[in-house]
């Protein structure tokens, strides 16, 4: 992810050896506490939302 404290955020990636780039809007990270969003995304930007399900197996929403 970069740029996310800007106007226009873009996420880059891999794919068969080969750089992509998708200009974004927004960017949601999405991947859990521990995934890579949460070092990405500045302090200042980062807002943080939690539902917890009555069972600890899975919550699907």
């Amino acid at each position: 992810m970069h740029g996310a404290d800007t106007d226009g955020p873009d996420v880059t990636y891999e794919q068969h050896g080969q750089q992509q780039r998708i200009d974004c809007d927004f960017i949601a990270g999405c991947d859990g506490f521990h995934g890579v969003s949460r070092q990405a995304i500045p302090l200042n930007m980062l807002r943080e939302y939690e539902k917890t399900c009555p069972f600890g197996w899975l919550g699907v929403r």
